[in-house]
């Protein structure tokens, strides 16, 4: 568990372009959907509208941009 509150930001001028704290953007590893353990899945009924950042296993609340856990060991659905 993440021991004190983080939050991840947008890109300078971009409300829709999220910048993770380990500098990880859309553009570069992205972030994907994801259960609360940070498994990859395809969003379905019951999704708790979180993603997992694709370097660095961050779980990210989509809303609030408040990063709840991290799992450095993910799983991608590849």
């Amino acid at each position: 568990m993440v021991s004190t509150k983080e939050y991840i930001k947008h890109e300078e001028g971009n409300s829709e372009a999220w910048v993770c704290l380990c500098g990880n953007t859309a553009n570069s590893d992205g972030f994907y959907p994801c259960d609360d353990n940070g498994t990859e899945m395809i969003p379905a009924k019951g999704w708790q509208n979180l993603y997992v950042c694709g370097r660095c296993g961050r779980i990210i609340d989509q809303f609030s941009l408040e990063v709840l856990d991290q799992n450095p060991n993910f799983k991608r659905l590849d």
